[in-house]
């Protein structure tokens, strides 16, 4: 049985590293990781962290209200497809509300797109390219809609 519950920043870089890494110089490491508004969940089956998400307190321009931008977001493939990502961005939601927050966004590899569409994000803005990483889009979550 999946079970999403909080974890230290730390916890986070493993799957960053093996999930995420597209280069030697990837930077997995978040300059809000050790905020205190700052948190961290992984999904665990079994013992194992199988996926992590982080919420960090970050405005974008394209928005108003009080935000948090999503970073970080990471599946093992074996377990991609089991609704790890959704269950991660159910309890980002619930902790966000909690936390009085009317915008989640994120900055989401281009082949993540249609996750996060059946999740209820949407596309703002056009495309753009993170060095060393890919192509990206800025996604966000109206929490006043939900």
């Amino acid at each position: 049985m999946l079970e999403i519950k909080k974890i230290i920043s730390e916890e986070t870089y493993p799957l960053h590293l093996q999930v995420l890494k597209t280069c030697n110089d990837y930077q997995y490491k978040y300059n809000a990781d050790f905020e205190k508004e700052t948190m961290h969940f992984g999904a665990f089956l079994s013992q194992e962290n199988v996926g992590i998400v982080s919420l960090m307190e970050n405005k974008h321009t394209y928005f108003k209200g009080k935000q948090i931008q999503l970073r970080g977001m990471a599946v093992l493939t074996k377990n991609q497809g089991q609704n790890v990502g959704s269950r991660l961005i159910e309890s980002s939601i619930i902790e966000s509300k909690k936390r009085k927050t009317t915008i989640i966004w994120c900055n989401v590899r281009d082949y993540s797109v249609t996750f996060y569409e059946k999740q209820g994000f949407k596309i703002k803005g056009g495309k753009f390219f993170i060095e060393n990483v890919c192509n990206h889009y800025v996604m966000y979550l109206n929490l006043d809609e939900k």
